[in-house]
């Protein structure tokens, strides 16, 4: 994977609304009819609650063009598969871009409410060489603590920076490559009131502990 970005927009009702741009190069070693893309809705919280997050596939494009997708459910979330199982793709580069939205997202705390993303997934077989999360807020107010993480699930090292950041949008982008099952994970902190909060009654399907360190 030579580049991997997760735009991700927040929005008012604290839903966000993905794009993600993956430039791969084919070689039909690995890549031979297209990639698959997992994305978990379940997973332990840190207080090892299960948290479960909502999710849609919106559509897919290949270099700029429709391309076939599908969802299945795997173990702990959603599978989406691109490509034309009887149509090869041709060796060289190529640009997949993949739409979807997720809720139950954002952590709210006392004095601050918190997006804590995972911006590349941990399960690739491949190697990023370059990966970026945008997040953008529903209004331009300024980012509180921010942190961003590399390396295997779990991990706490951090080969990434801020490198642009204004009222409302912040750009990380990792500062080394990424190896097999490594990620680029990001947190944000933001002001209170930007984005609703769930109804009380939905708070049993997240459990949520602060994630941010500084």
């Amino acid at each position: 994977i030579q580049r991997f970005v997760s735009d991700v927009r927040i929005q008012k009702d604290s839903s966000l609304d993905v794009t993600e741009t993956i430039d791969v190069r084919a070689e039909h070693d690995r890549i031979n009819r297209g990639i698959f893309r997992d994305f978990p809705t379940r997973y332990r919280g840190p207080t090892g609650s299960q948290i479960r997050v909502g999710f849609s596939f919106e559509g897919a494009t290949l270099d700029g063009m429709p391309v076939p997708a599908s969802t299945e459910t795997i173990s702990n979330g959603v599978r989406i598969r691109l490509g034309d199982p009887d149509q090869p793709v041709a060796i060289g580069d190529h640009r997949y871009v993949i739409r979807y939205s997720t809720t139950r997202q954002i952590g709210h705390f006392e004095d601050y409410d918190e997006l804590y993303w995972n911006a590349t997934g941990n399960g690739w077989d491949f190697p990023i060489d370059v990966a970026e999360a945008r997040i953008h807020l529903p209004e331009a107010v300024p980012f509180g603590e921010r942190a961003s993480y590399t390396g295997s699930q779990g991990s706490t090292s951090s080969r990434a920076q801020v490198v642009e950041e204004r009222p409302g949008e912040i750009f990380f982008r990792t500062t080394a490559p990424l190896e097999p099952n490594e990620g680029l994970t990001v947190a944000v902190a933001f002001p209170k009131g930007i984005v609703a909060e769930p109804d009380k009654s939905e708070y049993w399907l997240v459990d949520y502990g602060p994630l941010l360190v500084g």
